[in-house]
């Protein structure tokens, strides 16, 4: 282990005393943790430059002092037990008199992030989750291992900002057979998931106050992001159909929908409505961010074309990932920009990552160029209707007096319940406790417009991660919970 000590030769502090505080601050800032194997004096006495007897008497000090410890035939180690170090550090040697009252400056960001489940739940009913069992994994290792053999030596090249000029001729390829959306490689730039791209459309767009349309209730992860940005969130209600036009405020920067599966109450805007949305964005002169969540599945009904696809100014932001049909651990996406937007876009893009891992890339593209992406797509969407339809007869069968909304599309359906029912998001919190994870729409102050019926009284459980014959035992544990918190509704 190599770590990083200096010796200032010329200090009138001694060599051994200079090593052990040093070693000191590693073990309190957490650079050393408990159990770690320090070097052997001798390799330390080399890596400084010293004698080996000098970092022997300050490891001696420090074994002495508790924070290291040594185990025979094995080395000297951090030591496990040191629950409060500071107690052992003499007054001028504890970490809060090392600032020396220097002043430090505040931290300038003030966003938050949308909280994660750590530990996998017994019935994983999330959102935006897919089925790591269905992953691709033999066709995968093929390209993963044709890429290596064939262009190996670009693992030490950074690779392009935009992407790899083969991904992004598949995915504007894909994107024309299934979306409409006229594109060609040039147009296409990939991201590192949905969520680079609405950092990046917030740097292009957004000045401090700026208007920010959003869906009410909205998807989380890309309003956090516009208000971190100190945009001025606007939320405009939804309904089962999508975004009311109707209520569109005058002269926003930019809107933010989910047109193909609305996140998370679940409609598919109509043709209608997008006409209208197109149409006010043209009349305000604002972008539209689409972001098409769940486009590839559709299962009822005709699908409208996308908004990107019938826009005819350049207003459009087109947003895609692979987190639905391949899964969120692949963190690749794509974004189609207007043209005055591009360069600013990729300029942004290199700022943040210098570029996506190329060897991820060169993998997809080769599954999306041999037709295998679209045969996983056609199997996934299959498999995954299969689960839709079990999920809403479970609930229907178990739920009679409630209503199941948004299974059209997408990956989740929205369960409304009736009025006297406990409230969606102690339901959600109780159903984490025991097992379940469901969600309730955020209740946040962005998206206070939202119809209660949606926030206040309506589930919202994802199937993409839920093996159909897990679907009946989940939808009765949810029961089991609801009768928990009052028997009488159950």
């Amino acid at each position: 282990m190599l770590l990083p000590i200096t010796i200032d030769k010329l200090s009138s502090v001694s060599f051994q005393e200079q090593i052990a505080e040093q070693l000191r601050r590693f073990i309190l800032e957490g650079l050393l943790v408990p159990g770690t194997r320090v070097p052997t004096s001798r390799e330390l006495a080399r890596q400084a430059g010293l004698s080996r007897n000098t970092v022997t008497l300050a490891y001696e000090r420090l074994i002495g002092e508790g924070y290291l410890q040594t185990r025979p035939a094995s080395g000297t180690f951090v030591a496990e037990v040191f629950s409060n170090p500071d107690l052992a550090l003499p007054a001028a040697a504890r970490p809060e008199a090392s600032l020396g009252g220097i002043p430090r400056r505040p931290v300038v960001f003030s966003g938050q992030a949308w909280p994660r489940l750590t530990a996998k739940p017994e019935f994983d009913c999330r959102l935006f989750s897919a089925d790591p069992s269905i992953f691709p994994t033999r066709e995968w290792r093929r390209h993963i291992l044709s890429a290596l053999e064939h262009h190996g030596g670009r693992m030490g090249n950074t690779p392009p900002p935009a992407g790899e000029q083969k991904l992004r001729h598949a995915i504007a390829r894909w994107l024309s057979a299934s979306r409409g959306i006229t594109a060609t490689a040039d147009d296409v730039l990939v991201v590192a998931g949905r969520q680079q791209a609405y950092n990046i459309a917030a740097q292009l767009l957004l000045r401090p106050g700026d208007g920010v349309v959003v869906e009410a209730p909205c998807n989380l992860n890309a309003a956090l992001v516009f208000e971190a940005a100190q945009a001025n969130l606007l939320p405009v209600p939804v309904d089962e159909r999508g975004i009311r036009p109707d209520l569109l405020p005058s002269g926003p920067a930019l809107a933010y929908l989910t047109p193909s599966h609305q996140s998370p109450v679940g409609g598919t805007l109509p043709l209608d409505r997008r006409e209208a949305v197109l149409a006010w964005a043209r009349a305000n002169g604002t972008y539209l961010f689409e972001d098409d969540i769940g486009c590839e599945f559709h299962y009822d009904g005709w699908q409208p074309p996308s908004l990107k696809s019938m826009d005819r100014n350049g207003l459009v932001i087109y947003c895609g990932s692979f987190t639905l049909t391949l899964g969120a651990g692949l963190r690749l996406g794509y974004m189609v920009l207007p043209p005055e937007l591009a360069s600013a876009a990729l300029a942004a893009k290199t700022l943040l990552d210098n570029g996506c891992p190329w060897l991820e890339q060169a993998a997809l593209a080769n599954l999306m160029e041999t037709g295998n992406f679209a045969r996983h797509v056609l199997g996934t969407k299959k498999l995954y209707q299969e689960r839709r339809d079990r999920l809403v007869e479970a609930l229907l069968q178990r739920f009679g007096a409630a209503t199941v909304i948004g299974f059209e599309a997408g990956t989740h359906v929205g369960l409304r319940l009736p009025e006297g029912f406990p409230d969606a998001a102690t339901i959600q919190q109780s159903g984490a406790e025991q097992g379940i994870a469901i969600h309730a729409a955020p209740a946040c102050s962005f998206d206070a417009a939202a119809d209660h019926r949606y926030r206040q009284r309506t589930l919202y459980l994802g199937y993409g991660a839920l093996p159909v014959e897990r679907i009946p035992a989940a939808v009765d544990q949810l029961v089991a919970v609801i009768e928990n918190l009052a028997p009488a509704f159950a």
